[in-house]
């Protein structure tokens, strides 16, 4: 297993073939197995399905991009606080 894999979690890439759908880590390729499915249709569909990456666009943009934004997030509750408190004081 990768040292990513074991950090980050497999990345299972999937696939139908026929009526069989498989699977396989995209790094490291231990973790993989295949299912079989009645007819074709229904393996390309669960494969199509389980393919999409659950953590979106977010994910592949570049952590410094996010982190302006992140920061503004994470002081913009505390200064609130403490303006109120201020006013609060007058």
């Amino acid at each position: 297993m990768a040292l990513s894999c074991s950090l980050f979690g497999h990345r299972l890439r999937f696939a139908a073939a026929d009526a069989v759908m498989r699977w396989e880590c995209e790094r490291c390729g231990g973790a993989r197995g295949e299912k079989a499915y009645e007819s074709p249709q229904l393996a390309a569909r669960y494969a199509a399905a389980l393919a999409v990456d659950p953590r979106g666009a977010a994910h592949r943009r570049p952590l410094v991009s996010a982190l302006p934004l992140a920061l503004l997030k994470g002081c913009g509750r505390p200064l609130k606080r403490v303006l109120a408190r201020h006013n609060d004081r007058r």
